[in-house]
């Protein structure tokens, strides 16, 4: 990701998309996201955010919808979902339920 030059190697980085609007936030050491990241909708509201370690998903993440309120909520335990996850459907429903995820770009998919 392109990103500005910090102290000690670590860079604040950023993506766009197509449009120039910016789809992700965060900071890089030698290539690899690390602290806090955030990732957008196109219009400017926030899709997901948690923090990386070694470049992989750690400790506790939330996913929104595109209205903003919570779509989902858990915790990553080196780069991979962990426990319980909190799910909410747009329309109010929620869940808490396990199961094999992957973190795929700045969205969590259940495959099993």
């Amino acid at each position: 990701l392109p990103g500005e030059a910090g102290r000690g190697g670590v860079a604040v980085a950023s993506a766009h998309d197509a449009d120039g609007a910016i789809e992700a936030r965060g900071e890089t050491e030698l290539g690899e996201r690390r602290g806090t990241w955030e990732y957008l909708y196109p219009d400017g509201g926030p899709r997901a955010s948690g923090a990386y370690v070694d470049d992989r998903p750690e400790g506790r993440w939330v996913f929104r919808h595109a209205d903003g309120s919570v779509r989902a909520t858990g915790l990553f335990r080196a780069g991979l979902p962990h426990g319980y996850w909190y799910f909410q459907e747009e329309g109010g429903e929620s869940s808490s339920r396990t199961g094999t995820y992957e973190f795929v770009s700045d969205s969590l998919v259940r495959i099993g």
